[in-house]
């Protein structure tokens, strides 16, 4: 893997993960409350919060619908 294709790893995990977080924001959650309320383990939650991308095409619409459903009125 060159250089160019490490960085845009990296830049495209710092920008899951600075959506995950204003994302996890609107909730007014914490991590721990979010994975509970989301139906998810806190390891999975932490791990997409640092910008992991989600496992699975099933995870990533859970994850979404979990947000539309927790986001703050």
């Amino acid at each position: 893997m060159t250089e160019d294709e490490k960085a845009q790893k990296l830049h495209e995990r710092e920008a899951r993960a600075k959506d995950f977080a204003e994302k996890l924001a609107s909730t007014g959650l914490k991590l721990s409350e979010f994975a509970a309320a989301a139906g998810f383990t806190r390891n999975v939650i932490y791990n997409l919060s640092i910008g992991q991308a989600p496992s699975n095409s099933e995870q990533s619409e859970r994850l979404a619908e979990a947000f539309r459903r927790l986001r703050r009125q």
